[in-house]
């Protein structure tokens, strides 16, 4: 081989080097993009997931709200709990369910359609706004008055049906929800979208919110709907508390005894403190969120702040029925009753008491030597 050969040779092989370098090269930038692209999708995934989980859990609390509120209005129309209490805690129960219910569109919306419902028109933003004006505000107030129906049954047991009746109940609830009502479609008809400009420039529904009276509304959602059925609750309470202890002393001293008034306290006091335990995050937020916060270091922790609080506000309307079963005997023994009509718990007791009638033949056939031979 002559030199002439050598050089085509060693040409032709640092010319197939480059074809081989660059087909790894695009094989590679292929695969990143490919593990990029994943990674993205993942990432979208992930984001989206953990921006919908607000929704998923309203959604596992609506259904048990609904059911156990329901349950709710069906047994404490058998129990022999005051009738006053009856009717406020059956009153609580249907404000509760009806406001789970109307409150569905506001996550199936966005899990579907991937937009906010208060955005889809002007007649959801309004829908929306009177849902929440109304029947958060009617709930607040009804546990406010179920606090304040034991405080005068506790403090004065004797004259509380005088000051309590049936009557007197019922026209309250009555005018709270006429009033309640009123102002509720008032403020809805205030409330509009206000349409923003995107990147492309084209406008958009941007927020529904008020337009002439909206700070006399959120003053009104402040301090009438959230803080004066606080400050009762938490009041009343705590006088309740009071008042108990001091009869406890008496009966312990003299051995009177205070009669049944205080019968119903727990479960009156159970749902006063699940109420300020879940409401008073979103009373702070509302109350201090836009003065305070925006203007400090917890700007970043503003949006999770308010994310936490609404799912606890809305988690207090579908556990009172859990807090009745927990703390209220009378309210188990009547679901047991219930149960004890179904025809599933008919078979289920039936077939227990075969197993133990078995069980017991059983034993006697073991120890009776007499039956060995049958």
């Amino acid at each position: 081989m002559n030199s002439a050969d050598l050089s085509l040779s060693s040409t032709s092989t640092f010319k197939e080097e480059p074809a081989i370098s660059s087909q790894q090269n695009l094989d590679a930038t292929l695969s990143t993009e490919v593990t990029s692209s994943y990674a993205a999708q993942e990432e979208a995934s992930t984001s989206s997931l953990a921006a919908n989980l607000p929704f998923y859990y309203k959604m596992c609390i609506t259904v048990l709200g609904v059911l156990g509120n329901s349950t709710t209005v069906f047994v404490m129309r058998r129990t022999k709990t005051p009738i006053t209490s009856r009717i406020i805690i059956i009153s609580l129960a249907v404000s509760d369910c009806s406001y789970l219910i109307f409150s569905l569109p506001e996550f199936v919306i966005p899990l579907s359609l991937g937009k906010s419902f208060a955005l889809l028109s002007l007649t959801a933003c309004k829908f929306h706004i009177f849902v929440i004006f109304f029947f958060q505000a009617l709930s607040y107030w009804l546990v406010a008055i179920l606090t304040v129906e034991r405080f005068v049954a506790v403090v004065f047991p004797l004259k509380s049906k005088i000051i309590l009746t049936k009557n007197k109940v019922l026209i309250l609830l009555s005018v709270l929800i006429f009033v309640y009502f009123a102002w509720s479609v008032f403020v809805a008809f205030d409330y509009k979208i206000f349409y923003v400009e995107d990147d492309a420039g084209n406008l958009v529904p941007g927020e529904c919110t008020g337009d002439r009276f909206y700070h006399i509304f959120k003053a009104t959602a402040v301090f009438v709907d959230l803080g004066i059925p606080l400050v009762l609750i938490v009041v009343g309470n705590i006088s309740i508390c009071i008042v108990l202890l001091i009869h406890r002393r008496i009966q312990q001293f003299t051995g009177i005894s205070q009669g049944q008034e205080n019968k119903l306290f727990l479960t009156t006091f159970s749902v006063s403190l699940a109420f300020v335990v879940f409401n008073t995050p979103f009373t702070l937020y509302f109350t201090l969120g836009r003065q305070i916060l925006d203007k400090t270091v917890f700007t970043n922790w503003l949006n999770p702040y308010f994310l936490v609080s609404d799912c606890l506000a809305f988690t207090n309307f579908g556990i009172n029925f859990f807090l009745y079963i927990a703390v209220t005997q009378s309210f188990r023994n009547e679901i047991r009753k219930i149960c004890r009509k179904c025809r599933w718990f008919e078979v289920s007791a039936e077939n227990s008491l075969e197993t133990r009638l078995s069980n017991v033949s059983s034993v006697h056939t073991k120890t009776d030597p007499s039956c060995s031979g049958i």
